[in-house]
């Protein structure tokens, strides 16, 4: 799947160091081996139930980065009972590579112009330090979504 990056807050030096190089390349290996062919025949698998393609670039995603990388689906953020809603998890994270550094939320938003806000949100509450129990405590956040 073809792809742009854009670097936010010098993201895209920072995927350079150790803690974080490995997991950033597995993540654009995944996104990289989605082909066109994949999107469509998954989406023709599903005999076009989906309303569209944004539920078969999710789930083929969703299946290169968590069968393939053993990335965590559905991730919370908070660690927090109060916050067990599914509004406050990730679509992925990974938990860093050498421990208490590193780690990555992703949040995939192919929907409607007006969660935008929300996708970007969850990822800097991840990666954020705050006075609620984490569940996942990252440092880098992806947002794909159409462009």
């Amino acid at each position: 799947m073809d792809y742009i990056l854009h670097s936010h807050r010098h993201a895209l030096a920072i995927i350079k160091e150790p803690q974080f190089k490995k997991d950033w390349d597995d993540f654009c290996d995944a996104i990289k081996s989605i082909s066109d062919g994949d999107i469509i025949n998954n989406f023709e698998a599903q005999t076009r139930k989906g309303k569209s393609i944004s539920e078969s670039i999710n789930k083929l995603i969703h299946v290169r980065l968590v069968d393939g990388k053993k990335w965590n689906p559905q991730s919370p953020i908070f660690g927090d009972s109060r916050f067990e809603d599914k509004r406050w998890t990730l679509d992925f994270s990974k938990p860093g590579q050498i421990v208490g550094k590193g780690g990555f939320s992703v949040e995939v938003a192919f929907n409607h112009g007006e969660a935008t806000a929300w996708n970007l949100l969850k990822p800097v509450l991840a990666s954020e330090l705050n006075h609620v129990t984490k569940a996942i405590q990252t440092e880098i956040g992806i947002v794909a979504l159409a462009a």
